[in-house]
């Protein structure tokens, strides 16, 4: 990369790979992506200078999947601990408490959420890619004993994975790629959209899809032919050029793009190939469990309201049943008060009986 700047106190420019960039001031921002450049003087007549770039996997390492690890530990310590029947009160560690969204779907669904990086997609996995494993931790005390958190646990491999930034995408990522098959055609075709998790056994694997154009170029048909032969219909958008299947096939939630480019009267072929991310997955996962207005629509906030409205509800009656046995103890109190003054005016009238005998 060749790089060339004027003098200070004008207007700075560099050259790189013979694309001029100008700046007011020596510091060219995002001068290749991700790059900022400054130039500290200017090159001498007709010398160039070459920069080597190399990536810094240190962010990823220091910085990324840490977040990613507390994030996941955090919400794991909060689901095992709202799952545990038996779960000690925060309040008094002596006693236990059933906790508030013990048993409620919005739970089993957050369980999803953290069941999507503990599972494999497409033969990839957290522990199979990156070395990051789960097991327990004596140190953590927010959680039921033996409950499983994220660590990195093979380094080796975890410094090896770092550095091939393709394969940690595809792990984390939707991937997907399409190509034109049979005759040559000048329609194109691209994955839109993955809403949800593919079949395990379609993961990675080639779809073919045939749209069928009439003479017109518009769409009659569409059909995808899965790997083991089972053919699923399509159907097309126009005024998006999208493609979807049926509700109730195995290709529900894949969406394809499809533009004609001025064909018509033949069926024109492509391969198309997709896997699940598993990062991308969890985020489907928390988009329906929190909604996408975490404020108004989250699931699990609603939950846990309901759950709080449930405690104030139980508090209130427990108080008002207090209250009741309260009044029901001070009544007993005024009754057995009187009962012991009656028996006291008894005992007197009793002397008084025998007094009254003994010397009549």
């Amino acid at each position: 990369m060749a790089t060339k700047s004027a003098s200070a106190h004008q207007t700075a420019k560099i050259i790189i790979d013979g694309q001029a960039i100008e700046s007011d001031t020596n510091k060219f921002e995002d001068a290749v992506s991700g790059l900022d450049i400054e130039a500290k003087k200017t090159n001498a007549a007709g010398k160039e200078q070459t920069i080597n770039m190399v990536d810094d996997y240190r962010k990823f390492t220091q910085d990324v999947m840490p977040k990613v690890i507390k994030s996941y530990n955090d919400l794991q310590a909060f689901v095992a601990y709202q799952s545990d029947k038996d779960a000690l009160s925060p309040e008094d560690p002596s006693k236990s408490m059933l906790p508030a969204l013990y048993g409620s779907t919005e739970l089993n669904q957050a369980k999803e959420v953290l069941f999507q990086f503990s599972t494999s997609v497409g033969n990839k996995s957290l522990e199979n890619v990156l070395g990051i494993g789960f097991e327990s931790d004596p140190n953590r005390t927010d959680a039921p004993a033996g409950t499983q958190f994220m660590a990195v646990t093979d380094y080796s491999k975890f410094e090896d994975a770092i550095k091939d930034l393709d394969s940690i995408k595809s792990l984390f990522a939707n991937t997907s790629q399409v190509k034109n098959i049979g005759a040559p055609n000048a329609s194109t075709m691209e994955v839109r959209d993955l809403n949800g998790r593919l079949p395990t056994y379609l993961q990675g694997k080639a779809i073919a899809v045939d749209v069928a154009l009439d003479a017109a170029g518009a769409v009659t048909n569409i059909q995808a032919t899965l790997p083991d032969g089972t053919v699923v219909n399509g159907n097309y958008d126009l005024a998006k050029q999208k493609i979807s299947f049926d509700n109730d096939s195995l290709l529900k939630d894949l969406e394809l793009t499809f533009l004609n480019g001025g064909e018509n009267s033949k069926t024109v072929q492509f391969s198309v190939t997709a896997s699940n991310g598993i990062a991308d997955l969890a985020v489907q996962k928390a988009d329906d469990l929190v909604g996408a207005n975490v404020v108004i629509d989250g699931k699990l906030k609603n939950a846990i309201e309901r759950a709080v409205d449930q405690v104030k509800s139980k508090v209130l009656k427990q108080n008002e049943e207090i209250e009741r046995l309260e009044q029901r103890i001070k009544s007993i109190k005024e009754k057995a008060k009187a009962d012991m003054i009656s028996i006291n005016h008894m005992d007197i009238l009793g002397d008084y009986g025998k007094c009254y005998t003994k010397y009549v």
